[in-house]
């Protein structure tokens, strides 16, 4: 994975050296500063920093892109919450990219259209994490809609959540 994460920051900054304003290669690379912090906790430092400073600079470049809406979630659920991450966060997040998503049309067929299914897969993992298992539900078969051959969503996350709805007691939804 680390492998994989540095030749993704390469292909960012090469994509970037080609077009500064590229604001979907600024968030992506947001997104991998942020698991390289994973690979090398010493780091988080200077890579906090920076994949604010790049996560922010994208939504300016693109305040209506989707994406970068749903990237920025991500990173802000697997942020500490002292740093200003965590699920009640990065839920509002996906909110954002859902409604983003659902003004957006893609008439340019070589235009970005990636992620519907992912934000809802996400609000969905933040709604499980809050223990609001009717709402995760909910998303995850939004994502389903979305993306009907989305197995993670099928087999594995899904059905966790109608497990953990199932057994939370009565009265709790």
């Amino acid at each position: 994975a680390k492998r994989y994460c540095d030749e993704g920051l390469v292909h960012c900054d090469a994509a970037l050296k080609a077009d500064p304003r590229a604001a979907e290669a600024l968030a992506v690379k947001a997104g991998l500063q942020g698991l390289a912090i994973n690979f090398n906790s010493a780091a988080a430092m200077t890579l906090g920093p920076a994949l604010r400073a790049n996560m922010g600079r994208a939504i300016e470049l693109a305040p209506s892109d989707p994406r970068i809406r749903l990237l920025d979630g991500i990173n802000t659920l697997h942020m500490p919450e002292f740093f200003g991450g965590g699920a009640e966060k990065a839920l509002e997040k996906f909110k954002q990219a859902n409604a983003l998503f659902a003004t957006e049309s893609v008439a340019d067929s070589t235009a970005p259209d990636w992620g519907r299914d992912d934000a809802f897969l996400w609000a969905g993992r933040c709604a499980m994490q809050l223990k609001d298992y009717a709402a995760a539900r909910a998303y995850f078969q939004q994502a389903l809609d979305s993306n009907p051959a989305n197995g993670w969503v099928r087999t594995a996350l899904l059905p966790a959540a109608q497990d953990s709805l199932a057994k939370q007691p009565r009265g709790k939804s």
